[in-house]
């Protein structure tokens, strides 16, 4: 995703599973900048500061010792106790986290001459904070977390050291405050609404954006709202990390908050002209679930994000949603991305089991089929579910495929890609008509 979405060119980027690493060359401040207000599938934004091997611990302190820290913190932050270290290993005689992160502390305090008790305790870790991820509903609580945060990553004998542009994930945007029963990460719904084709229309540097193909975007379980919030947002031109309080790598002598402040309000402005160049009636999205909570945490995470004019929300099943219930209104080419439930994360017993979820699939099929073959409406969807196979078993004819793989709440989920041809004929298995009983349920 982060290769789909990232603008620099194939010879500056070196790709790997689950990350994208920029050039040194092509890594400017401006550049880290713009990744960590312009990226909406990444995780986290990190520089790396030193990279080298080490099998034992005297090896990697005096290693971490030459890093040039004085050109990333100051002595202030870390008398003040503002820096901490994570630290994830594996197959390396170097596998006590505890202990490298201790020889890590120690190592910057040994560069800046200072006793290793500036920390506090044995292990350097502050007392009574934590950099455990917090809820969004806690904020503003940045105080509580590290404002410098380490990871270290060793594998192989291997050490990377990298320092995070902010101490907490980046999926974190600051407009959930609301939440319906097991919410979609943002990251997560960026990158499905990607993959389906949902383009987003700003444009940085001299590049241009191409027009949106899509006319319209349905999430019929929307739960808090995310994708279709994540969708409005991205067609408005409103960049994923506009409601970040700090300045990326604050703590650090690369924070400069002038600059981030100034790239937040020409992105916000950009996006007041794009709102006024699209109009009204450019594109519509709708956003639906049966479960009236769900639609008011919907509206009022919209209306934080500041894309509640741009959504139509409304409380009502899969049958009655608008485009469902009434195909004839439907827009022409339509992307359906939605998040349907978990049988493992929402405790109901109409969906503890594949025989439980399978009407709700099999009337989503339906009325994709519907809307293709008999209105005529150009279609692509992105599903995302833990059991893939559920639907080979809907009945319904058009193909799919899996677009990407991740884990959601420690859950393995795959995102189920299915485009419609409105111009070929597809065979309706006769027995989803006899679901309408169980499609008032859903």
């Amino acid at each position: 995703m982060l290769g789909i979405q990232h603008h620099a060119p194939s010879s500056k980027t070196k790709k790997k599973a689950g990350k994208i690493r920029l050039h040194k060359d092509y890594s400017t401040i401006d550049d880290l900048f713009r990744c960590c207000l312009y990226l909406g599938s990444a995780s986290q934004v990190r520089l790396r500061l030193a990279s080298f091997s080490a099998r034992g611990l005297p090896e990697l302190k005096r290693k971490t010792a030459k890093v040039p820290w004085n050109e990333i913190c100051s002595v202030d932050s870390v008398t003040n106790g503002t820096i901490d270290v994570r630290v994830v290993s594996s197959k390396s005689k170097l596998y006590h986290t505890g202990a490298i992160r201790e020889r890590i502390l120690q190592s910057i305090n040994h560069h800046f001459g200072l006793p290793n008790e500036t920390f506090g305790t044995k292990h350097g870790r502050r007392k009574g904070k934590s950099h455990k991820a917090s809820k969004i509903k806690d904020r503003p609580a940045h105080d509580s977390f590290p404002a410098v945060l380490l990871d270290v990553h060793v594998s192989y004998d291997h050490v990377e050291i990298f320092l995070n542009a902010f101490p907490l994930p980046l999926h974190e945007r600051g407009y959930r405050q609301q939440l319906a029963k097991a919410p979609l990460r943002e990251d997560i719904a960026f990158s499905m609404l990607l993959t389906a084709g949902w383009k987003p229309s700003w444009s940085l540097g001299n590049e241009t954006t191409q027009d949106n193909e899509w006319q319209g975007l349905v999430d019929p379980f929307c739960g808090s709202g995310t994708i279709a919030i994540e969708g409005a947002a991205m067609m408005l031109g409103l960049p994923p990390g506009r409601f970040r309080y700090h300045s990326p790598f604050r703590g650090t002598l690369l924070q400069n908050s002038k600059k981030w402040s100034t790239e937040v309000q020409q992105s916000i402005a950009a996006a007041a002209v794009k709102k006024h160049e699209l109009g009204d009636n450019s594109f519509s999205i709708s956003a639906s679930d049966r479960d009236s909570g769900a639609v008011e945490a919907t509206k009022a995470n919209a209306e934080r994000a500041g894309v509640l004019e741009a959504i139509h929300v409304e409380n009502a099943p899969l049958s009655d949603q608008r485009w469902f219930g009434t195909p004839s209104e439907a827009p022409h080419s339509l992307l359906i991305v939605t998040n349907p439930p978990f049988g493992k994360r929402v405790s109901s017993k109409s969906t503890s089991s594949t025989k439980g979820l399978l009407p709700l699939y099999q009337s989503l099929g339906k009325y994709v089929e519907c809307l293709s073959q008999k209105y005529k409406r150009r279609l692509c969807g992105i599903i995302l579910t833990d059991n893939p196979g559920l639907w080979s078993r809907t009945g319904a004819s058009f193909p799919f495929k899996t677009s990407f793989k991740t884990f959601h709440g420690g859950i393995k989920v795959s995102a189920m890609n299915f485009q419609f041809d409105c111009n070929r004929v597809y065979t309706i298995d006769s027995s989803l008509k006899s679901d309408d009983s169980k499609q008032q349920q859903i």
